[in-house]
């Protein structure tokens, strides 16, 4: 059996994305990347995550739901593991093609 299928989001939908992030959604994955070190995204992560399970308003969660928040983060964590290597990849690829380029001109 087959998840049911999400809607498709549209630019309207998309509170962040600039018109041209949400073209190419993969230049913000590397404008993240550019900015923060996987390091620093894992902590500020965490970081906010501790803020809201410690929160007046977390106070009320029953175990189910922190757990739910928990396992919600863990799949964001992952999330930024594979961001940084699609990011990796992408600047490797960059690097071969420059390269050749390169190669290319002096011969």
């Amino acid at each position: 059996m087959y998840p049911e299928r999400q809607p498709q989001m549209t630019t309207q939908q998309a509170r962040h994305l600039s018109p041209q992030h949400f073209e190419r959604p993969k230049t913000m994955f590397y404008a993240l990347c550019e900015r923060y070190d996987i390091i620093e995204s894992r902590d500020k992560l965490w970081t906010i995550t501790k803020a809201f399970l410690a929160s007046e308003e977390a106070n009320d969660l029953t175990g189910e739901e922190r757990g739910d928040y928990l396992n919600f983060y863990e799949m964001l964590e992952a999330s930024l593991e594979a961001i940084y290597l699609i990011n990796e990849r992408h600047v490797e690829k960059e690097y071969k093609m420059l390269h050749q380029e390169l190669s290319n001109t002096v011969s």
